[in-house]
């Protein structure tokens, strides 16, 4: 009983440090490819006013688009209530 409790706290405790290795590895993985694509569009997509020039002729739909959201994000301000006394 005490050998078969000992071989399932191993296997357990080993699986654990694979797992645990593997998320390590995938974070690692994650944030090199994040920077290495924050490096590709860094010089391209500077700012959003060359975004707009660079698809102008997407224009006359961009720029609704925003408008709305600007609208959305104004309207989504925390609002606190008022306390009756």
């Amino acid at each position: 009983m005490t050998s078969d409790l000992m071989t399932v706290a191993e296997d357990s405790v080993r699986d654990s440090f694979f797992l645990a290795s593997g998320a390590f590895a995938a974070t690692i993985i994650n944030a090199v490819t994040a920077i290495i694509i924050a490096r590709f569009l860094g010089s391209e997509l500077q700012t959003a006013s060359e975004v707009l020039q660079k698809t102008k002729p997407l224009a006359p739909i961009i720029k609704p688009l925003i408008k709305y959201q600007e609208k959305i994000l104004n309207r989504q301000q925390p609002t606190t209530p008022i306390p009756k006394t």
